[in-house]
């Protein structure tokens, strides 16, 4: 997967083998799960994703980067500002996970520490 610094008008799609509506607060606690059709997908001046509704939120909305990685997981957490839930994707691969949190540290957003571990660590 290939994620450019500034995606194409028509959007960069993050292959997921899940996605998750989950507490900002405790992250590994799901409302609601998506493993039919999950969705994340980077446009120049936003993002758009799917649980259960589709979503889409202004890079400047976008509060904080987090990540999780457990056995034969490797997610992503959006946390949005001024909200209670943040979504998570599952990239099912770590350097997958590398690359996206990347991208989003380049666009000026900020990474919890284990994010930041994460694309430190090379």
């Amino acid at each position: 997967m290939v994620i450019p610094d500034d995606p194409p008008p028509g959007g960069v799609e993050v292959p997921l083998l899940a996605s998750f509506a989950v507490l900002r607060r405790v992250p590994l606690i799901a409302l609601a799960h998506n493993s039919l059709s999950p969705k994340l997908v980077l446009f120049p001046g936003h993002l758009e994703y799917r649980v259960l509704r589709h979503t889409r939120r202004a890079y400047g909305d976008v509060d904080c980067i987090d990540v999780r990685i457990l056995p034969a997981t490797s997610n992503i957490l959006i946390a949005s500002r001024g909200s209670a839930l943040a979504f998570s994707g599952n990239l099912g691969s770590l350097e997958a996970l590398k690359r996206l949190v990347s991208f989003f540290r380049r666009r000026g957003i900020a990474l919890a520490p284990r994010a930041a571990a994460l694309v430190d660590a090379g």
